[in-house]
């Protein structure tokens, strides 16, 4: 999944123990010293891959954005039902379930206004002809679906690393897809 993103399996491990860290303490708290010692690696090989702490989390977000917007523009193309719940329940809940805490929004600057950025981008029309002949603002509800949807997966994967309740995961994934699809 990662190796989009980063060239060598030295700089996803890197990767995967920054988004550990972040799931368990705020961005600025995490120190490369921090990073190489939950990676398994030495300092001077993390500078070997990346100049700092900055570019590994810009990475990340880059990631994180572009694969979110591929998993939901795939999904938009799936006419039946059951295999769009089942494409998102096979791709969406791995990629949330590890990139969760770049949504946090006391984590990472600007991440969480630029993810609600990029599921607008592609739902908005959507949002638009579904609420043209009501009383609702359809840019009111979007947000309002947006950033809830966000919330209930940052708050479903936030509990740890074997969330243990599969049955509330296809809820949510059957929920997300009838409010956006």
């Amino acid at each position: 999944m990662l190796s989009d993103a980063f060239e060598t399996i030295i700089e996803e491990d890197f990767a995967i123990a920054y988004l550990k860290l972040l799931g368990q303490m705020y961005y600025k708290q995490i120190t490369v010293t921090m990073l190489v010692e939950a990676a398994g690696y030495g300092r001077a090989t993390f500078y070997a891959y990346f100049s700092g702490l900055k570019e590994l989390r810009q990475k990340l977000n880059a990631y994180d954005l572009a694969e979110t917007k591929n998993i939901f523009e795939t999904a938009m193309n799936i006419t039946d039902e059951h295999e769009r719940i089942e494409f998102m329940l096979e791709r969406l809940i791995p990629h949330m379930k590890m990139f969760w805490p770049l949504i946090c929004e006391n984590n990472m600057p600007n991440h969480m206004e630029d993810m609600k950025v990029c599921v607008y981008d592609l739902f908005r029309d959507r949002f638009v002809e579904r609420f043209k002949d009501t009383k609702f603002d359809d840019v009111i509800v979007e947000s309002f679906c947006v950033s809830g949807m966000l919330h209930m997966i940052k708050k479903t994967f936030e509990v740890g690393d074997d969330v243990k309740n599969p049955p509330a995961i296809v809820s949510m994934i059957e929920f997300i897809n009838h409010m956006l699809f």
